[in-house]
C-alpha cells in the first residue's frame, strides 16, 4: 500500500513495522481481517487498486471486498455447485476439469459426498449452504498443485478368481487364529 499510496497511506496508516521490527497495532489488524484470503486473491485486491485508479487508499473492509469482488462473477452458485458436486463422481480426468473451480473442489473437501449424492437437491443446497457462504466470507485457496495433473485409475485385475484356491487359503487363515 505504501507503494500505490505514499504519503497516503503512511499518514493514515503509520509504517508497518515499530523501530525494533514488530508489526504496528495496524499492520496486525490488516493480517487479521485478510487472514483466509489466498495470495491471489490479495493480488487481485491491488489489481482492482490500480485498475480502478482509487485515488486513496481503501478501508481494511473495502481492500477485502476488492479481493474478493472480481472473481464473484466467476464463482458458481451454490445451486451450480451441488450439480457439479453430485455428478463428479463418474468423471474422469484431473480434479481441475472434474470439479471446474477451486470453491467446488474446497466444498468437496468438506461435505460426506455420499450423502450429498443420495439426498434431495433442496436437502443438498441446505447441506453446502453453510459451508459455501462461509467459503465466500472468509476465502478459499486456489487449486492445489496436483489438481492439474490426470488421476489414474488402478488397473483392475482381470485373472478369473480360483475359488478353491481362495477357499484353501481363508481355512488356513481361519486355522491360524484359530477360529
Amino acid at each position: 500500500m505504501l507503494s500505490i499510496y505514499g504519503y497516503k497511506w503512511a499518514s493514515h496508516m503509520g509504517l508497518s513495522t515499530d523501530a525494533k521490527g514488530h508489526l504496528s497495532d495496524a499492520a496486525k489488524t490488516w493480517q487479521q481481517g485478510l487472514s483466509g484470503l489466498g495470495i491471489d486473491q490479495v493480488k487481485i485486491g491491488f489489481d482492482m487498486l490500480i485498475s480502478k485508479s482509487c485515488e486513496w487508499p481503501p478501508s481494511l473492509p473495502e481492500f477485502r471486498k476488492l479481493c474478493l469482488s472480481k472473481k464473484m462473477e466467476d464463482i458458481p452458485t451454490s445451486e451450480q455447485c451441488v450439480n457439479v458436486l453430485v455428478s463428479v463422481s463418474g468423471k474422469t480426468g484431473s480434479i481441475k476439469s472434474r470439479y471446474g473451480h477451486p470453491l467446488i473442489f474446497c466444498i468437496a473437501s468438506q461435505v460426506d459426498m455420499h450423502i450429498l449424492r443420495t439426498v434431495r437437491t433442496v436437502t443438498a443446497i441446505k447441506t453446502i449452504m453453510p459451508i459455501y457462504e462461509r467459503l465466500l466470507l472468509k476465502g478459499f485457496p486456489g487449486w492445489p498443485d496436483y489438481a492439474l495433473t490426470e488421476q489414474k485409475a488402478l488397473k483392475a485385475d482381470k485373472r478369473p478368481v480360483d475359488l478353491e484356491k481362495s477357499r484353501s487359503h481363508f481355512a488356513s487363515f481361519c486355522e491360524k487364529l484359530e477360529i
